[in-house]
């Protein structure tokens, strides 16, 4: 009975866990509806566990790795990793890695968002900028209106430049608000 008693802990060693809590902000590229989900999926992938694997300095595979710890939510806020490991400190040093991993892989994938955001405003700003050049360029062609038809032409342009001029104001301060978002949201 005692060698099989030794014999079972030798091959199934008790394993300890410990949690470790993470507290989270949701984005403004996030869904508040989906945020629960995609973030529990998120820090049960291997990318996530392979920064944890470097940061502990182990060498298991990750696979392996990814079974000994789990994931759950209880708020959208709230995300809960709960690691086990051959010793309580193992346990809780697993945990605190994985929760540390899961947020740098999460902010690297909210800054290549916001990244994808920034381009585009940027090309938008471009164009719109263009167009209003161009309008510029119709209204200066134009200069003093010498018929009511250029007269309506030119009341026309001006509309439309306008117009532009507050697409492009517009462009202008959803990148600002884009580039705030970044430094204080990412991080």
């Amino acid at each position: 009975g005692l060698f099989g008693g030794i014999g079972v802990f030798v091959k199934y060693p008790h394993s300890y866990q410990a949690t470790a809590q993470v507290i989270l902000t949701i984005s403004p590229y996030e869904d508040t509806l989906t945020a629960v989900a995609n973030n529990q999926a998120m820090a049960a992938t291997s990318p996530v566990a392979t920064i944890a694997l470097k940061k502990l300095g182990l060498k298991e595979s990750v696979s392996n790795f990814l079974s000994s710890y789990t994931v759950s939510s209880s708020t959208a806020r709230v995300l809960t990793v709960t690691g086990s490991g051959p010793s309580a400190e193992q346990a809780v040093l697993r945990a605190g890695a994985v929760a540390n991993a899961f947020l740098t892989f999460r902010a690297d994938e909210l800054q290549a968002q916001q990244n994808l955001v920034v381009q585009s405003l940027n090309q938008q700003i471009s164009q719109a900028e263009k167009r209003v050049s161009s309008i510029d360029g119709q209204i200066s062609q134009l200069g003093q209106p010498a018929s009511p038809a250029q007269q309506s032409q030119l009341d026309k342009l001006r509309g439309d430049r306008t117009s532009a001029a507050n697409a492009l104001a517009n462009l202008q301060q959803a990148d600002r608000k884009s580039t705030r978002l970044n430094s204080s949201h990412i991080t």
